[in-house]
């Protein structure tokens, strides 16, 4: 979607925002940051497991799940798998977590 520099560096910002309020819990900053930098880079999978936790913090467990399935889409891998796996197993779906 939005490939230019310009939008990856905008959305690097947002994600170390996101960071930084995830350090202080201020997971409802958190989570705007990260849901701009996911709207910036939409196929950057960290950016998505970074709002799948802030989101899993919040109990708001719907969006935690779309974030973590839309991180294991962008990049099949272990952290996108154990994210998706952590949030299957807080909405007590144990036969899909594991």
């Amino acid at each position: 979607m939005h490939k230019t520099p310009q939008f990856q560096q905008r959305a690097r910002q947002h994600w170390e925002a996101g960071r930084q309020a995830d350090k202080r819990r201020r997971w409802d900053t958190a989570l705007r940051e990260y849901e701009k930098a996911t709207q910036l880079a939409p196929r950057e999978s960290l950016y998505w497991i970074s709002l799948a936790n802030a989101s899993l913090q919040q109990n708001q467990l719907s969006q935690a799940e779309h974030a973590a399935r839309q991180g294991l889409q962008q990049e099949p891998g272990l952290l996108a798998g154990q994210m998706l796996g952590h949030v299957l197993t807080q909405q007590k779906r144990h036969g899909e977590a594991a």
